[in-house]
């Protein structure tokens, strides 16, 4: 008689769940990179913006209406949807602009009924 040996099988790669799980957390964090990243590019922005009114504009002696006025045009001009130049706190110290304080959250929906929220606190000081 033929004695057969018997080789144990070793089971190479990934099994289907796994590659499920994985396919499934590398598509979640994805999906989520790409719904939150023009969130976070237009708080940059919006960053950018209050840093520029500073350089481009005498803030300290400015109205509030001035200030909003000159906000709304550069949130229009760099397409700000999230925030309203009237959402901006002007902090004042003896009637002079000492600071310009925002604070916000965004809803980003993700899936189904799921959204995520992503609350910003911007403060710039100006006029030092």
């Amino acid at each position: 008689m033929n004695s057969i040996k018997s080789v144990p099988y070793h089971q190479r790669g990934m099994t289907t769940i796994g590659l499920i799980l994985v396919v499934g957390t590398i598509g979640f964090f994805v999906t989520l990179a790409i719904k939150l990243t023009p969130v976070y590019l237009e708080s940059f922005q919006i960053s950018s913006i209050f840093k520029s009114l500073e350089q481009d504009m005498p803030m300290a002696d400015a109205t509030n209406q001035e200030i909003r006025s000159s906000l709304a045009r550069r949130f229009d001009v760099n397409n700000i949807e999230n925030v309203k130049p009237k959402q901006v706190d002007i902090r004042r110290k003896n009637d002079r602009v000492t600071a310009l304080a925002l604070k916000y959250e965004t809803r980003v929906p993700m899936f189904w009924n799921i959204d995520v929220v992503v609350r910003f606190d911007k403060d710039v000081e100006v006029g030092h």
